[in-house]
């Protein structure tokens, strides 16, 4: 079974509003792991999967199966990298 992953990040400095945000979503994980290192002000590797940027930016991927899904918690299924 195939898998999409999602990559998200919010605005840990914004406090109103929604933050969370999809930036982008991928069937290859490389190519979402290039989205979460390059999104940012110099993004730098917090924990494994997360990054923090200089500007306020933590960006991590949810991996998903492909198809219908219902039921799914996004942010308990990250992917640690």
């Amino acid at each position: 079974m195939s898998n999409v992953y999602v990559v998200f990040t919010y605005n840990k400095n914004r406090c109103s509003g929604t933050r969370e945000k999809i930036i982008g979503t991928y069937l290859n994980l490389d190519e979402a792991i290039n989205r979460v290192q390059t999104y940012g002000e110099t993004p730098y590797k917090y924990s494994p999967g997360v990054y923090y940027s200089k500007d306020g930016f933590v960006t991590f991927i949810n991996e998903l199966p492909l198809g219908t899904s219902t039921g799914i918690d996004l942010f308990s299924t990250r992917v640690d990298f």
